[in-house]
């Protein structure tokens, strides 16, 4: 989760506080602090003393609540809907639970899920978690998410975990010890004891304390150590015998502040015949500690705090009973930086767009201008008569079909006779020996004009009778006759109207008498 982070664990005898700063891809460690809660006079006292050093550094606060407070129950379902899942595990809890499940407040993780579901559900009395968000809010801090102590930390070793192995934590506190049950991909079981390192130590009769080894007691402290670990081996037993554990024992780890007994790891791999070693959440991922806070680093007693600060914030990530009444009412506030810079990248990308909308815009509106002016120069440099240019294409494409037509035949389905067909009778009845100089030839509809020059005015009728008797050609005029100014030659105007029947078959033309 990118920002800044404050893991927050409230243990029996400290508060530890660890700071990061997340990106997408890794965490930096920025501060840690280690609180005495007896020394600072209580929970609320040290909670002050913490936040006073600004501890907090202006990030969202991921805590949790010790799994001594928690019931632990595997639930099946035969169902998958998460709001089906909701509605119906405080009914399936019930009978299970030392407490009103009116009283309790529930979360669940997902062991296993096809058609129905497995689930491992956690229930813890409401009263705690409003004590602790009371807590909190009087020292005007909200928590984004609630977990259970131990559980970032098992989630943090799933990465190291080998396929095929299941991994045993083993969070030891002065008082009470957690154990959690995983595989790489899940979490199994949680199970809360009643032995801690300093009653595993009271019970052998060396007072409290987890560095102190008295060789006389070492038997007596064998033995306490063992009626514990029989206790966890009953618990895996029965989860073998459901079904429900099927991979083999692999790494055994212990942390929390009983894990620094030297005596209790080599108890722990005399029982179970495994290695046993210390956790470390800050070598698991891209975690960076600076040289002074690698110095401070103390990984049983902040192994909790760090797993929080680095445990994101999706429902696989854990537990989270920040919901509902517990839910941040500062919500807004905690994610106001990040929302007012993902809104500044938005806005940018939207101005971004816009100006490459509008680029492309212009650019394909000055195209399509000099398309259009290209299609007027090259249809009035066509169609010089034409005087309005409304659609330069369609009235390009009308003419052409009207020369088409003109081309084809005079009638309008084109069944007439040709141009061809006219002026190939104009050739056969002109005799070939006439003086004749045709300087204009045009057809309009059914008429036919044709305009000339020859040398008399008797040749002018001799045209003019010869057109006469082709049967293609009637109505044969003579509009005007007269000589031309400069010269003895004859100017003329021939009119005629062009038959509809079928076109002519061209013969040779006469010879020359």
């Amino acid at each position: 989760m990118p920002g800044k982070i404050l893991g927050l664990d409230i243990g029996y005898e400290t508060i530890t506080a660890v700071h990061v700063t997340g990106s997408s891809a890794s965490y930096e460690v920025d501060d840690i602090r280690v609180i005495n809660i007896e020394k600072s006079g209580g929970v609320d006292s040290a909670l002050k003393k913490l936040f006073e050093g600004n501890t907090a550094g202006g990030g969202v606060c991921i805590t949790s609540l010790p799994a001594r407070y928690c019931c632990f129950r595997t639930v099946h379902l035969p169902f998958t809907g998460k709001k089906n899942i909701l509605q119906t595990i405080p009914y399936e809890l019930e009978p299970m639970l030392p407490y009103p499940v009116d009283d309790v407040t529930i979360d669940y993780l997902v062991i296993d899920q096809t058609d129905r579901s497995n689930l491992l559900a956690a229930a813890i009395p409401t009263a705690h978690l409003r004590n602790l968000v009371h807590i909190l809010r009087e020292n005007h801090h909200e928590a984004l998410i609630i977990d259970i102590d131990a559980v970032p930390i098992a989630l943090r070793l799933m990465h190291v975990i080998n396929p095929g192995e299941y991994g045993l934590l083993v969070d030891i506190d002065s008082q009470d010890t957690a154990c959690i049950i995983f595989t790489n991909e899940k979490i199994l079981h949680i199970r809360h004891y009643s032995y801690g390192g300093d009653t595993l130590r009271e019970a052998a009769g060396t007072g409290t304390g987890t560095t102190s080894s008295v060789p006389a007691t070492d038997i007596v402290y064998s033995k306490a150590c063992r009626k514990f670990l029989q206790d966890v081996d009953t618990t895996l037993n029965l989860l073998r015998l459901r079904g429900d554990l099927n991979e083999k024992l692999g790494p055994i780890y212990l942390t929390g502040s009983g894990a620094a007994d030297s005596l209790l790891k080599q108890e722990i791999e005399a029982f179970f015949s495994v290695p046993t070693e210390p956790a470390d959440v800050s070598t698991i991922g891209t975690i960076h500690l600076n040289g002074e806070i690698k110095r401070q680093w103390n990984p049983p007693v902040m192994n909790r705090a760090l797993a929080l600060a680095t445990r994101g914030i999706k429902k696989a990530a854990g537990f989270n009973y920040a919901a509902g009444e517990f839910e941040p009412q500062r919500k807004y506030d905690i994610f106001k930086k990040n929302i007012k810079s993902v809104a500044a990248v938005l806005i940018a990308i939207a101005v971004l767009m816009g100006i490459d909308i509008f680029m492309d815009y212009r650019h394909d509106r000055l195209y399509a201008d000099q398309l259009k002016s290209a299609i007027h120069t090259i249809f009035m440099e066509t169609m010089p008569g034409v005087t309005r240019v409304v659609d330069p294409v369609q009235q390009m494409k009308t003419s052409i079909d009207d020369m088409r037509k003109t081309s084809s035949g005079l009638s309008p389905a084109g069944s007439g006779p040709t141009v061809l067909d006219i002026l190939n009778a104009i050739s056969q009845q002109i005799p070939p020996f006439i003086d004749l100089l045709i300087t204009s030839f045009t057809i309009n509809g059914n008429i036919v004009e044709i305009k000339g020059e020859t040398d008399n005015f008797n040749t002018v009728d001799g045209v003019k009778n010869a057109l006469d008797k082709s049967t293609l050609f009637a109505n044969v005029k003579i509009s005007s006759a007269n000589l031309i100014k400069k010269g003895s030659r004859v100017g003329f105007d021939v009119r005629m109207d062009v038959s509809k029947g079928p076109p002519l078959v061209r013969t040779d033309p006469a010879p020359a008498p």
